[in-house]
């Protein structure tokens, strides 16, 4: 029997009654504004036969849909809310703001970061991870966006830590850091002892492969070099007696040509709401070259030596 609306509430009660007094489970069709294609038993509840539409949203087969541009939400039984799609498709977990295709926004009190968990990729026998790997997004202070990947249980530890990617205004840089923030934590490339490369090297053939200059702040400790600069033709002897002192330190100015280096740094910092990049140029001493000037000096020197040792046998 189809039963307008506003009798609906009233047949239920008749109906309870009637399940108490005989144990009889009854259900009624139910037609109402909203086209309600389903059953409702005499207990009140409604098991869904069919697409349900309950205006701002539908229920259909294997689909909950919403019914206007409004977006839809799934909340807790508090009211907060859990996740949100937006008109279009995009998801926000934790807000209703979506960005992006996927945005997650951590709410005050609940864990940091995000975590992904299951069986490790090559290994399964080892069983599942209920931890898995955190991801910790934007942990540190505004215009320092941070992401810190690693193992969930090192959280809060002062010896174990995180691989750190990190971007702050014009540097871009990686690192590791413990996992209470305390401090920094080496990190290591290739710990099996593989090859890597810096540059264009896509095939390092030692264990660290630079193409490019390399600069360096500090001292550099090597067991040996081995240098490949070109060989000097000239007078070296009159291009060394050239070079002079200034303030204690070799002025790079009087250097041959040969041997002379620059090095040009930059610096960006923000004047005003705007990039401003400054070139400093630093001079240098090669080396290699100099080695290579040495070289020949001596040369030129032996050679004096022996004429001057031949005159005299003369």
């Amino acid at each position: 029997m189809n039963v307008p609306d506003a009798l609906m509430r009233q047949l239920l009660d008749r109906l309870t009654q009637v399940e108490r007094r005989l144990g009889i489970q009854e259900t009624i069709e139910v037609s109402s504004a909203h086209s309600h294609a389903a059953y409702v038993n005499v207990d009140g509840t409604t098991p869904l036969t069919g697409d349900w539409d309950a205006g701002a949203y539908t229920i259909q087969a294997d689909t909950i849909a919403a019914t206007d541009a409004n977006g839809i939400s799934i909340k807790d039984d508090g009211g907060n809310l859990g996740v949100f799609v937006k008109d279009g498709g995009d998801v926000a977990i934790g807000h209703a703001s979506p960005l992006v295709e996927l945005h997650l926004t951590q709410r005050a009190g609940s864990g940091k970061g995000f975590l992904i968990s299951g069986k490790e990729q090559y290994q399964e026998a080892n069983g599942d991870d209920s931890h898995g790997v955190w991801f910790g997004v934007g942990v540190n202070r505004t215009a320092n966006r941070q992401l810190w990947i690693g193992d969930y249980d090192y959280l809060g530890s002062s010896t174990n830590g995180f691989f750190r990617f990190y971007s702050t205004g014009p540097i871009a840089g990686m690192g590791g850091v413990k996992g209470d923030a305390s401090g920094e934590l080496p990190i290591v490339l290739n710990a099996n002892g593989q090859p890597v490369g810096i540059g264009a090297a896509t095939t390092p053939t030692t264990p660290l492969y630079v193409t490019g200059n390399a600069y360096f702040t500090a001292n550099v400790s090597a067991l040996s070099f081995t240098d490949r600069t070109p060989g000097y033709d000239g007078d070296a002897l009159a291009e060394l007696a050239g070079i002079k002192t200034k303030g204690g330190e070799i002025d790079h100015a009087t250097l041959p040509a040969f041997a002379r280096t620059e090095q040009i740094h930059k610096t960006v910092e923000t004047v005003n709401g705007k990039e401003v990049t400054t070139e400093t140029v630093e001079e240098g001493r090669d080396l290699g070259a100099m080695i290579s000037m040495l070289t020949v000096a001596v040369q030129q020197l032996k050679a004096e030596v022996d004429g001057l040792k031949a005159g005299k046998k003369t």
